[in-house]
Order: structure tokens, then C-alpha cells, then sequence
């Protein structure tokens, strides 16, 4: 799943100013001051400033450099969309699928319905 949205986002990234990275680069966990364990639990992306943004906040990142998505990123700021769309990308992280054996996180399936809008 990442390796796809990698595929399919890396060029219009790029175009926007940022460099996909391998999560197995020597230089990645060091930089970044987590383990390689962390790695494989969220994204993280490193900004020009020495910022590490994980998990929405990276999302809202490159949003905030498009065009046609910078108007998004006000309104998911908002308290209840922005539980919604945490909610919604860590049950993503956690329940992907890694095709092939390409990376190593095994967890059990928790199934549950609609589990962005179990609010507080």
C-alpha cells in the first residue's frame, strides 16, 4: 500500500518540492532520532527547517503546498475532522497489508465498524 501511494503521489511531490526516501536509507532513523520500529509505524517527513511531521500533520504538510488542496487544510483543522482523519489514518497504519513480505509489520485484525467516528 505505501509503495503504490509512493508510485502514484512521488512525482507530484516531487514537482512540489519534497523527496520520497526509502524508510530503509542508512541515514533515515538517525536523522530523524527514531527507531527503525518507529519507521514502520507511521510517515514521517522531514521539513527544510529540521521539523519531523508524523502521521496527519505530514498529510496537512503537503496539502499545504497544492494548489488545489491548500483550501483543505483549515477545515481539517477543525477539532472534529481532524479526530476524524487521525482516527482514520492510524486505523489505516494499522490494519495495511504489505504485498509481497516487503515490510515486516504483523499485527493482528481487529475488526470493527466505521472506527474514525468512535469519538470521545
Amino acid at each position: 500500500m505505501c509503495q503504490r501511494l509512493a508510485q502514484r503521489f512521488g512525482p507530484l511531490l516531487h514537482r512540489r518540492g519534497f523527496e520520497l526516501v526509502p524508510l530503509q536509507a542508512t541515514w533515515v532513523a538517525p536523522t530523524l532520532k527514531v527507531t527503525r520500529a518507529d519507521l514502520m509505524e507511521e510517515m514521517h517527513l522531514l521539513c527544510k527547517d529540521g521539523r519531523v511531521l508524523r502521521w496527519v500533520e505530514a498529510y496537512l504538510e503537503f496539502a499545504r503546498h497544492g494548489w488545489f488542496t491548500r483550501w483543505l487544510v483549515p477545515v481539517a483543522r477543525l477539532p472534529l475532522i481532524y479526530r476524524a482523519l487521525d482516527r482514520y489514518y492510524r486505523y489505516t497504519a494499522a490494519h495495511r497489508h504489505c504485498v509481497g513480505g516487503h515490510c515486516k509489520v504483523h499485527r493482528p485484525v481487529h475488526h470493527r465498524t466505521i472506527p474514525f467516528m468512535d469519538l470521545p
